[in-house]
């Protein structure tokens, strides 16, 4: 008998303990699924950081981190839509919320709503009047703009106070190229590549400068080093094998494409994705670029199904951009030579 209300004075402490860890307070239990909103986030889990964001406003409807985090958790699954409500209803209840405004700014940007833009970067200069991000983006907007005086001030104010992003150096060249400087554009881009040698968007600026210039070697140079940062890129290796093929170095083209069934299939991975986005580009690019393929028994029919992805008759209706059929024209072309017929086995 003892022992029986003794287990029974332990199951009752037991089950206290646990209904009073869950009925924590309203606050306690919002931060609860912001912070597991967050942790999920940060694990690249969007759809589960939703719902945990979206628990936390349900809980208290002002709280606007949770708001700015599911607008970027928004972004993350490609609704734009979404993501602008949540952001610029995070900045409206809490306007000091200087991030949020930020990213508002930059999709206020991204619309082409100039003067929209403009106000996000002047009250973000009013809160934090060195904040680097908000200067960038009125520096934008002042040469989208045709500022260029504007614009010009302000990068070299910023260049003066030793600022070294990435962003900076780019929009930085943007303005001398669009002052007609190409000399200084390419001085900026190289002074960026030099504070910044891993990154991708230096080495493909630089490769773009250089495609101005008409400097093939500077080309070939800055591709090989993006190709370095990012050696799996499908899109890289395509270009430096452009580059190749229109210098008449079949050989180097072909050990840069040395998988052309699996390029192939990349490359009809993309097209799938971007037929979605351009729902009314001309159909007959996908047509040529699959006839191209049929015509040279490069992409194995075997493979394509092993793979997951089989061509069928409604596949007719996807499109592709002029881009993605000049990639499957330069392919063909390295494998169509007669001289390297072993390269298609």
């Amino acid at each position: 008998m003892v022992k029986q209300i003794f287990k029974f004075h332990i199951m009752l402490i037991v089950s206290v303990f646990f209904l009073l860890s869950s009925c924590g307070t309203p606050d306690e239990k919002k931060m609860a699924f912001f912070e597991k909103g967050n942790s999920l986030f940060e694990a690249g889990d969007y759809v589960r950081a939703k719902l945990e964001f979206k628990n936390a406003v349900q809980i208290d409807s002002k709280f606007a981190q949770a708001y700015y985090m599911l607008g970027k958790t928004a972004l993350k699954l490609k609704d734009g839509r979404k993501a602008f409500g949540w952001i610029s209803n995070a900045v409206k209840l809490d306007p000091g919320l200087i991030e949020a405004r930020l990213d508002l700014g930059k999709m206020f940007f991204a619309g082409r709503a100039l003067p929209r833009a403009a106000e996000q970067a002047d009250e973000i200069l009013k809160i934090d009047p060195e904040n680097v991000e908000a200067k960038l983006l009125k520096a934008s907007v002042y040469l989208f703009e045709k500022k260029f005086e504007s614009a010009g001030k302000m990068l070299e104010n910023m260049a003066a106070a030793g600022i070294k992003k990435v962003r900076f150096y780019l929009i930085r060249a943007s303005y001398f190229k669009a002052v007609d400087n190409n000399q200084m554009a390419g001085k900026v881009l190289k002074e960026g590549m030099e504070a910044h040698p891993q990154s991708l968007e230096m080495a493909m600026a630089l490769a773009r400068y250089y495609g101005l210039e008409g400097d093939l070697k500077g080309i070939e140079t800055q591709l090989k080093k993006a190709l370095e940062i990012a050696p799996e890129a499908i899109g890289l290796k395509l270009n430096l094998a452009r580059l190749y093929l229109e210098t008449q170095r079949l050989s180097e083209a072909k050990i840069i494409l040395n998988r052309p069934n699996e390029v192939y299939y990349e490359i009809y991975k993309i097209a799938k994705d971007k037929a979605k986005q351009h729902k009314k580009a001309a159909i007959s690019h996908y047509l040529e670029a699959k006839n191209i393929v049929t015509m040279n028994m490069i992409a194995d029919r075997k493979f394509i199904i092993k793979n997951g992805f089989q061509f069928k008759g409604d596949q007719a209706k996807l499109t592709l951009s002029n881009s993605l059929k000049n990639i499957f024209l330069v392919c063909s072309k390295i494998i169509n030579n007669k001289k390297n017929e072993k390269f298609i086995k």
